[in-house]
């Protein structure tokens, strides 16, 4: 075999040994998840700075090794390993200097989570902060915290743009990283296929300090990215900060004419500072103008040296400039005394909108507040371009400059011009600064009217729905004798009518358990008084109303044709199961808690109301029978006068029984059970001879009261006694009849007999 193909051999076999170890640490790796061990807890600040310290001497000492190392070589050798002596003591220094910074990180992170503490302590008490002043809060206090949040808005777009910058360093640290264990896995396996020692090979030894140089750089890129993360959660902490106090003074902020006055007083001292300057500006640009024009008019009119002409020249377009640059400073300041006059008008409109004045023009303010931004925001992209012609022109005339001072030339022409230009520079600047400010106080005063125009919207709309709905509650329906029927008096009525409802269902509740507690009335005679009592409530209640909401009795007589026709045709059967209810709670056929029979069906009455009585079956089922029909049909009540009812007990003994001794024995199985009434006594009646047995009917008296009122305690009471005479007979050798047939065969014929197989 070749050597390459025992270099290829070898390095499979290093491979597929590589991938079983990953398999079985993978294998085993979940069963340590759940250990909890010291490495799992996150390290301190001063741990980190003392590990760092550790490691900062370490390296240092290797770089003094590799130093010794180096200098106890041979001269030949020293010839030969400088690079690779060079190349490591870099790999070192870089990594002490990644330390350094990885402190300095430390360090930052301490006081930023400092801070965060502070800025957190406030927000969780949700107390008023120290430093505003009692209330009522000056509007100018709350200009003053809407400019700083403003501002900290600005602040917060490098600190966004930082923090995403944080992140792809820490990524490309974590990639570079990643490629670094790839190479130096790599280069370990071709030293070991070779069979050479790692520790002899330049390219292994540095691999590993760049290894190491980008374990330490994640780390670094670590702590940049927590502690960006620490500046962005500060800039929020403070944003809610300050959003907090803003919304604390706008709810008990006032806005006084002293407070509008003194700001006036404030634009109108910047006005005159601004007048005095343009005076002063004004002087200088005649005098700069007329200097000008002389140059300019000698120059055309005498004759000069070709040196001479030169010089007169630039010194004309000298002047020229600073013309150009007073005329600039005039026409700035006259731009910031017309803003100075707009923003006097601006506080005076903000005045008014704070106080809802009647001269408040919100459409007008609003077109007026959107054309000067937009004249603005045209000057001041003009100034934009104007200020980028200026910065090429000085960034010119510095490059002629040191051309001119190195060919010693003459230079006071390139100076003078170059400071005309600057002074236009910075005219342009302030130009710019004056445009801004004034763009922010037109933006906020436009807020302030669409504000306004919000709340004016709402209130529109409700006085809006209010109008119609005035206009819907007095609309005429009709008249009777002069007297409107109105929308709102028919809605008066029925809400009147709905709360006497409610209020005549509480009372006659109240009075029925107040009879049945307070006075021992029968819970049925009870719930009469009560119905009774709740529909003349009701009538009383619907008559107060209508008088209330001056509704005239006679407006019915308007409807009581229709009313009498539904009721005759198809109301009749309504009205007729109303009055048998009447009827029902007057006569009291039925009451509460009777046991009735009603076309086959028995059951419990539960409710007798005005239209319908209710009734539970002994299945448990409601049954719902219209009073009329308790009326006009047959009712069995079972406990109309009293609540003893009779129960009968057929019994059948065979012929030969003697009767006395059965007669006795079914009167003892009667007097036996606790719940047969003694008074009528059990009676035994010998009713017939039957078929197949003697036929005796045992009669019990049952109180429902004892029992119940359930037909199943009834039938219980049946099948105890049942149970008894059937031990009773048992005992005394009676027999219960059983049906009997008499079989009578032919026999005056041979009887045929067949056995069948199957």
């Amino acid at each position: 075999m070749t050597r390459v193909g025992k270099r290829v051999l070898r390095g499979l076999s290093i491979g597929l040994c590589t991938w079983v170890l990953l398999l079985m640490v993978t294998a085993f790796q979940p069963r340590c998840h759940g250990q909890g061990t010291n490495a799992d807890r996150k390290p301190t600040p001063e741990e980190l700075q003392e590990k760092i310290r550790a490691a900062q001497l370490q390296v240092k000492e290797e770089i003094q090794k590799l130093r010794k190392a180096y200098e106890l070589k041979g001269e030949e050798e020293q010839k030969t390993a400088p690079s690779l002596w060079e190349q490591q003591s870099e790999i070192l220094k870089k990594i002490d200097i990644t330390y350094d910074q990885q402190n300095a990180q430390i360090k930052e992170s301490l006081s930023l989570e400092e801070r965060i503490a502070q800025l957190k302590k406030p927000l969780s008490d949700g107390a008023v902060p120290d430093d505003l002043p009692p209330p009522p809060y000056s509007f100018l206090l709350l200009e003053e915290l809407k400019e700083q949040q403003l501002d900290l808005q600005i602040q917060g777009e490098p600190i966004r743009a930082n923090l995403a910058v944080a992140r792809d360093a820490f990524q490309g640290a974590k990639d570079k990283l990643k490629q670094e264990e790839q190479t130096i896995r790599r280069i370990k396996e071709e030293l070991e296929a070779d069979g050479k020692p790692l520790t002899s090979s330049p390219r292994y030894l540095l691999s590993e300090l760049s290894h190491r140089l980008a374990t330490e750089e994640v780390i670094l890129a670590n702590l940049f990215l927590e502690n960006q993360r620490h500046k962005d959660g500060i800039h929020r902490l403070q944003a809610d900060l300050l959003s907090q106090k803003i919304a604390l003074i706008e709810a008990g902020v006032e806005f006084t004419p002293a407070q509008l006055e003194e700001q006036i007083l404030l634009v109108e001292k910047d006005a005159i500072k601004v007048m005095k300057q343009l005076e002063k500006a004004k002087a200088k640009q005649e005098l700069a103008n007329t200097r000008w024009l002389n140059a300019k008019k000698d120059l055309a009119n005498q004759r000069f040296s070709p040196d001479e002409l030169k010089k007169k020249e630039q010194e004309v377009e000298t002047l020229k400039a600073w013309n150009d640059a007073y005329d600039l400073r005039v026409v700035t300041l006259g731009q910031q005394d017309k803003y100075l006059d707009d923003l006097k008008k601006i506080w005076q409109y903000r005045y008014d909108l704070f106080h809802g004045r009647p001269s408040v023009d919100l459409p007008g303010w609003k077109k007026e507040a959107e054309q000067t931004l937009q004249q603005l925001e045209r000057a001041k992209q003009l100034a934009i371009i104007r200020g980028a012609d200026y910065s090429n022109e000085i960034a010119s005339l510095e490059k002629k400059l040191e051309s001119a001072r190195a060919e010693s030339k003459s230079t006071s022409y390139l100076e003078e011009k170059l400071k005309a230009f600057t002074i236009r520079e910075k005219e342009i600047k302030k130009s710019i600064e004056n445009i801004q400010k004034i763009q922010r106080e037109f933006r906020k005063l436009l807020h302030a009217i669409k504000v306004q125009e919000k709340e004016r919207r709402i209130r529109e709309t409700l006085s809006t729905i209010w109008i119609i709905a005035r206009h819907v509650w007095q609309y005429e329906i009709t008249s009777v004798e002069d007297h409107p029927i109105t929308v709102g008096k028919i809605i008066n009525a029925l809400v009147l009518l709905l709360a006497g409802f409610l209020l005549a269902n509480f009372l006659t509740v109240r009075m029925g358990n107040l009879l049945i507690q307070r006075f021992s009335i029968n819970v049925s005679a009870a719930f009469a008084f009560q119905q009774v009592a709740y529909y003349l409530l009701l009538i009383l209640v619907a008559i107060f109303v209508l008088n209330l909401v001056r509704i005239p009795l006679t407006f019915f007589t308007l409807i009581g044709g229709a009313l009498a026709i539904g009721v005759g045709f198809g109301s009749q059967n309504i009205v007729n199961n109303f009055l048998s209810g009447l009827i029902l709670m007057m006569e009291r056929p039925i009451k509460i808690g009777d046991i009735v029979e009603v076309e086959g069906v028995q059951g419990t009455v539960e409710w007798v109301g005005a239209r319908s009585t209710r009734i539970k079956t002994f299945g448990n089922l409601r049954l719902v029978v219209p009073n009329s029909i308790l009326l006009q049909n047959k009712v069995i009540n079972w406990s109309l006068t009293d609540d003893i009812v009779r129960r009968e007990i057929v019994v059948g003994v065979i012929y030969g029984s003697p009767v006395r001794t059965v007669e006795r024995l079914l009167k003892q199985a009667a007097e036996e059970h606790n719940l047969v009434e003694h008074y009528p006594q059990p009676l035994v009646i010998f009713g017939d001879f039957g078929d197949n047995a003697l036929i005796f009917t045992l009669i019990i008296w049952i109180s429902l009261n004892r029992t119940g009122r359930a037909q199943t305690n009834i039938r219980l009471v049946e099948s105890d006694i049942r149970f008894r005479i059937d031990e009773l007979f048992r005992e005394n050798q009676l027999v219960i009849a059983f049906p009997q047939r008499d079989v009578h065969l032919d026999t005056l014929k041979p009887l045929e007999v067949r056995i069948k197989r199957e």
